[in-house]
């Protein structure tokens, strides 16, 4: 191409130029680290695609190149790999004979030879795996760039194109190197980047002659002296080096520039072609362009002076492709814990000099400059506030991280020691609960906890499909998807600080998901720092505060702070203090503790002081056991969270108050218990890390579990220790309580009455039972006998107290001696249900879902269902038969009365629900009508009657008692 600048100039104001179709590779390789000499050559060479990693995505910088794999990357660098590739496809052998046409290398060695790059060893060979060396690799990119003939004119090989070579500065930056040294790719690299840039040799096409008349052409180096500048980056690739700085991104516009574009100012670009009307390397003649950033991250150099590699398309139209820090550049990039606020004169231009910035780390204190004009970056947007109040907001902030402050080149690309920009890295924190993905382009996240700024988004909607929105989580340092968030994934999300935060343009998000376990050591209230496990973190607003002896999860964001705090069970340890005693005369104290498993232990009471009766935490605890008329006080003001040490001494650290909100404490809670939800009334409580005390009776405390509680039930309890993480209360006390029956409780089957005692030593009558398909014993609540009515077989439902006591019994059977008539339990399945179950009771039942109980005969049966005959007088309907499926947990019990009393009744499967065998003469109406008593005689009579029994929840079967009477 031959454009010169005017066109490009023109084309800048005349076009607002978009992202071209050039697609760069971005170069991220872990082996090539960012302070490698050459790191710049890599990162350029790989967005041009003439080198490429391995498929560890490894660069490999350290190993050998050899001849042939030398050669490809030559090739490519001129960009003619795609014809060396068609020529490998021919599959034609070499001139040289150790590279056939089937090597892997073959076009790229051909098209090497008609460049006259390369003409092998001198003895018909080639070499391709011979590692390359330093003089080798001069000779061909001397070739390459067109100075062969002076090369030969100064001597050939080595020392003419070594000269060349240099002169050209091929070997720039390839340091520690001789002419037999065999280079790495690291040198390959750097030597290949030097040679785009290299102003090429070429041929004017004008000829001169000698004495002799021999006609030689003469030769043009571009090196842009009174000549066009040109290269082969230029020639080849379309592409320019320059240097110059981003002036905007849409962060720092919030929008208005493009997601995938910058502004980028072009102050030095002597290799822009035309020398007439290059751009100086002041800023005098600068140009500013749009450009589309690619791959190349460029939109991370706000104001940096930087050199980058900028492609033309054929559309007049620019892509960054590469950037890199230009070396006029002077910043320094800081931690926000380090920014000594305090001291710090942050009120720019109010000092004599300058306001000056303090910093302190390691020991000691170091300043930075600033001026009148320098300004504030958070988060790439530039912001739009006071300065001062800027820096105290988000430099002066625990969500702040890194802070860069940049001296930015004066007019002669020089800079003064004072730095113009102070650019800032701020987070709003938030803890992942759950990912809604049923919307694919939106995605939803829910947050446990959010601190002010992440609150505001509320349930988060990512909208995928809105282009206006960028959006990138990043996690170990690679991209994930929204999608792929976890519970309990800390988000640190950088936004555009100017808008609320629900209206920015960009979220930039760093995902965390490190956990750590364990209790703090030290504490330093100055800094807010926690020590854990030999670590010490700091904290974020949405973390609670730790307490001593505590473990906990503790949920890290990806700047080493703890973000999240999740309480483990059963890390505090609770009792109530039941008695404190003197014990030799005063010397000793004695208290006894009630545990939260129903046991009870006496141990000496920690003191300190001179004298033992009169120490703080004697009287702590007789303040705590006894009232001031010295009455034991009600046990829900005598919980406790105590330690004992290696002397089997207690210490008690502090009393616990039951609370019924954040503002009222010691008030009992009246509310029926949900176990779907485990809650009693609205109070969160867990079968894992709850423990429960029945203190009904305070002379006798015991311990109690969630099991006790009947679903639907109504408690006075008391709630203490609420988990700052998870909101459920560890530990309660039940004082007093009913389980009353709901749709959801199990149909138990009757057995036989027991006698025996209770907790405390009381005698009481006791029903043992089949429920939940388990044999179980029940005691009745004292003062509550025994039901003598009850036979075995009966089908029950029963309420309890908070002692898990019997309190009452409902049969579900009104006439249970029925059961055992094999005419009467006939007559009631199929003439008159009503006569023999309590329908009315079970569909009275409070819950969730609807109750139901049917009676009848068996009149078919699937593998995970069973139908009951819907009597009419003697007719079954079948056409209108209830057809009931098995709920996941269905019991199915069997009562047989043909066994003798104590083995009648069992737990079965569905095999044994036979049905009944209808007779033919019963059957009419094409087989759909049962008349039970359209025949006479043994044949009005099912050879094999079986009746059920059938409670459901929600139309599936949860209880089915199959009846077998005695023939």
């Amino acid at each position: 191409m031959n454009k010169n600048l005017k066109k490009v100039i023109s084309a800048v104001a005349a076009l607002a130029l978009s992202a071209s179709s050039f697609v760069a590779l971005a170069a991220n390789y872990p082996d090539v680290d960012s302070s490698a000499s050459y790191k710049q050559a890599v990162d350029e060479l790989s967005a041009l695609n003439v080198i490429n990693g391995y498929e560890d995505g490894t660069f490999q910088p350290d190993k050998l190149v050899t001849r042939a794999e030398f050669s490809k990357m030559v090739i490519t660098a001129l960009g003619s790999a795609e014809l060396a590739q068609a020529e490998a496809a021919a599959g034609i052998d070499t001139q040289f004979s150790d590279v056939k046409g089937d090597h892997w290398a073959a076009g790229f060695v051909t098209a090497a030879v008609s460049n006259s790059i390369i003409n092998g060893m001198g003895d018909g060979t080639f070499a391709p795996d011979a590692n390359v060396t330093y003089a080798q690799a001069m000779k061909m990119l001397v070739c390459a760039a067109g100075y062969e003939q002076w090369s030969l004119d100064r001597g050939g090989w080595p020392d003419g194109y070594m000269y060349w070579g240099n002169q050209v500065k091929i070997g720039n930056g390839v340091k520690d190197v001789t002419n037999d040294t065999e280079i790495t790719r690291a040198q390959v690299a750097q030597m290949i980047d030097n040679v785009l840039t290299a102003p090429v040799c070429v041929n004017t096409q004008k000829y001169t002659y000698d004495q002799y008349g021999n006609k030689y052409p003469e030769l043009q180096a571009k090196d842009g002296y009174g000549v066009d500048y040109q290269s082969i980056l230029i020639k080849n690739h379309d592409v320019y080096k320059v240097k110059g700085t981003v002036t905007a991104t849409n962060k720092s516009t919030g929008g208005s520039v493009k997601v995938d574009e910058v502004q980028f100012k072009i102050q030095n670009a002597r290799n822009w072609l035309d020398q007439e009307d290059q751009i100086s390397k002041t800023n005098d003649n600068a140009v500013e362009i749009k450009a589309a950033i690619g791959n190349s991250g460029a939109d991370e150099y706000l104001k940096k002076y930087v050199e980058a590699l900028v492609k033309e398309t054929d559309d007049d139209e620019y892509e960054i492709l590469s950037v890199a820090l230009a070396g006029q550049n002077e910043e320094v990039t800081l931690k926000a814990d380090d920014f000594d606020y305090e001291n710090s004169n942050y009120t720019a231009g109010d000092y004599v000099d300058a306001g000056k910035l303090y910093f302190y780390n390691s020991g000691k204190t170091t300043s930075y400059k600033i001026n009148a004009d320098t300004e504030l970056y958070v988060n790439g947007a530039l912001y739009d506030g006071d300065f001062n109040d800027g820096v105290a907001k988000f430099v002066n902030d625990n969500n702040a991280s890194d802070i860069t402050l940049v001296d930015v080149p004066g007019d002669n690309n020089a800079t003064d020691g004072i730095y113009d920009l102070v650019m800032v890295d701020y987070y709003a924190t938030a803890v992942v609960d759950v990912v809604d993905t049923a919307d694919e382009d939106m995605p939803t996240i829910n947050f446990l906890a959010a601190d002010v700024d992440a609150n505001e988004l509320g349930a988060w909607d990512i909208e995928l499909d809105n282009d206006d929105i960028s959006y990138t989580f990043t996690k170990d340092g690679n991209e994930i998807a929204a999608a792929d968030l976890a519970q309990y994934d800390v988000l640190s999300i950088k936004f555009d600080i100017n808008k609320n935060i629900d209206e920015s343009s960009f979220y930039d998000v760093t995902v965390a998901s490190k956990v750590e376990e364990g209790k703090y050591s030290l504490y330093n209230s100055k800094d807010d720092e926690y020590t854990v496990n030999g670590t010490v973190y700091k904290t974020v607003s949405t973390a609670d505060a730790l307490e001593q002896g505590v473990t906990y999860s503790l949920y890290i964001d990806a700047f080493g702070r703890i973000a999240y705090t999740e309480e483990l069970a059963a890390s505090k340890k609770i009792a109530i203090l039941d008695s404190i005693y003197d014990v030799r005369g005063g010397e000793a104290y004695d208290v006894k503790l009630i545990f939260t498993d129903g046991t009870s232990e006496t141990y000496e009471l920690k003191t300190s002081g001179t004298s033992v009766a009169t120490s703080p935490e004697v009287q702590n605890a007789e303040a705590i056991v006894f009232d001031d008329a010295g009455n034991k006080k009600a046990p829900q003001d005598r919980v406790v969270e105590y330690t004992i040490n290696s002397s089997k001494e207690v210490t008690i650290k502090k009393t616990l108050n039951p609370v019924t909100n954040e503002d009222a404490a010691g008030v009992v809670v009246e509310g029926e218990y949900r176990a779907n939800q485990n809650r009693i009334g609205s109070f969160k409580i867990s079968a894992d890390t709850t423990a429960f005390v029945n203190a009904s009776d305070p002379k006798d405390i015991t311990a109690t579990s969630i099991d006790a509680l009947t679903d639907g039930g109504y408690y006075e309890a008391y709630f203490f220790d609420k988990s700052s993480s998870d909101s459920i209360y560890r530990f309660v006390m039940i004082t007093t309580g009913t389980g009353a029956a709901t749709a959801s409780t199990r149909v138990a089957v009757y057995q036989k009455t027991l006698y025996t005692e209770n907790e405390s030593g009381d005698s009481v009558d006791a029903y043992q039972v089949l429920v939940n398909g388990e044999e179980k014993t029940i005691n009745l609540e004292s003062g509550v006998d025994a039901d003598d009515t009850l036979v075995e077989g009966d089908a029950i439902i029963y309420d309890t107290n908070a002692s898990n006591e019997v309190t009452k019994v409902t049969k579900l059977y009104t006439n249970s001696a029925m059961l055992a008539s094999y005419d009467d339990v006939w007559a009631a399945a199929v003439t008159d249900t009503s006569a023999l179950i309590n329908a009315a009771y079970v569909q009275s039942l409070t819950g969730k879902d609807p109750a139901n109980l049917y009676f009848g005969a068996i009149v078919g049966r699937g593998t995970n269902s069973i139908e009951i005959g819907d009597v009419t007088g003697a007719v079954t309907d079948l056409r209108d038969t209830n057809d009931i499926s098995y709920a996941d947990d269905v019991v199915i019990y069997v009562v047989d009365y043909n066994k003798r009393s104590g083995e009648r009744v069992s737990v079965s499967s569905a095999s044994a629900v036979a049905k009944v065998t209808v007779p033919k003469d019963a059957m009419t109406d094409n087989q759909n009508i049962i008349n039970w008593n359209g025949v006479e005689g043994k044949n009005a009579v099912p050879s094999s009657p079986r009746m059920a029994l059938v409670k459901t929840v929600d139309k599936n079967a949860t209880d089915i008692v199959v009846i077998i009477p005695k023939k």
